[in-house]
């Protein structure tokens, strides 16, 4: 028994297995960049209430990219040699404890440890996002789905300070910042 290939698992969806999928993928995507700018409303918060250091807050951020960046390439190779999808579900899972890990952060260095984790996870996720678009829509199709993405990052990476803002403003159940990852885990599931 052969393994079918990801062009042909696809190649039996219909209209709307193919709709499904794209949400899903690009609820991942706009989760991970909003994820990126969202924190940097928040870093007073966090500075004053976990007493971080301005080195750490610079690792708080600066860790979520390198560990990114640092995987990106790994992430993506990995979807091509074990599938897309289950690569996709390690990193949507990953990223959504490494979420939930970071609202629950007692210190700085954990926080900046879960950090590291989302990015890492990110890597994993959003290599996959893109090569199921790629193989879900023939190529005539794909200008108006990268149309679509290129939107939704520019949505996103705007409207990640905005929604940080409100979370940390509403203070929900007295959790200051936290809500800023903790609203990833939902998402994630």
């Amino acid at each position: 028994m052969t393994k079918k290939s990801a062009h042909d698992h696809v190649s039996g969806f219909s209209a709307r297995q193919k709709r499904i999928a794209l949400i899903v993928v690009a609820s991942a995507f706009a989760m991970d960049l909003l994820d990126s700018t969202i924190v940097d409303i928040a870093i007073p918060s966090i500075q004053t209430d976990l007493g971080a250091s301005f080195a750490s807050i610079q690792w708080l951020v600066a860790g979520y990219l390198l560990a990114f960046a640092t995987f990106l390439i790994t992430g993506g190779r990995m979807g091509d040699v074990f599938g897309y999808k289950k690569i996709f579900m390690i990193g949507v899972g990953g990223f959504s404890l490494a979420s939930l890990l970071s609202g629950f952060a007692w210190s700085p260095e954990i926080l900046i440890a879960t950090r590291v984790l989302q990015g890492a996870s990110a890597a994993l996720m959003v290599p996959q996002v893109l090569s199921t678009v790629q193989i879900m829509y023939k190529p005539s199709e794909r200008g108006a789905i990268n149309g679509l993405f290129g939107a939704i990052d520019g949505l996103a990476a705007s409207l990640g300070p905005v929604i940080g803002g409100l979370l940390i403003q509403a203070n929900i159940a007295g959790l200051d910042w936290r809500p800023i990852f903790l609203i990833n885990v939902p998402i994630g599931i």
